[in-house]
């Protein structure tokens, strides 16, 4: 059996990727310009990444969060944390 699954998503800048039951979750990073909106030393306050799902029984990829600066798992993978403005939020 073979362990390299191609993923069918189009190019573009993707951090975090995070295998969970049955789904890879990643970011989505635009690209953007050497010095963003936010001035140099901070953080957008609109932050514009996406956390996508991809899942093998579909091979397809969805948008799961839009909108984050970033997001964690627990050492599980029952439980997610993710940031949004100023806000962090916890599901699972």
């Amino acid at each position: 059996a073979s362990r390299v699954v191609e993923f069918p998503i189009e190019a573009g800048n993707y951090r975090a990727l995070n295998a969970v039951d049955g789904k890879v979750l990643y970011l989505s990073v635009p690209v953007e310009g050497v010095i963003a909106s936010d001035e140099i030393g901070g953080e957008d306050a609109n932050p514009k990444n996406s956390l996508h799902a991809f899942t093998f029984a579909s091979r397809k990829s969805e948008p799961f969060i839009e909108a984050i600066r970033d997001f964690t798992l627990s050492p599980d993978g029952s439980k997610i944390a993710w940031r949004v403005k100023d806000e962090i939020l916890v599901a699972g």
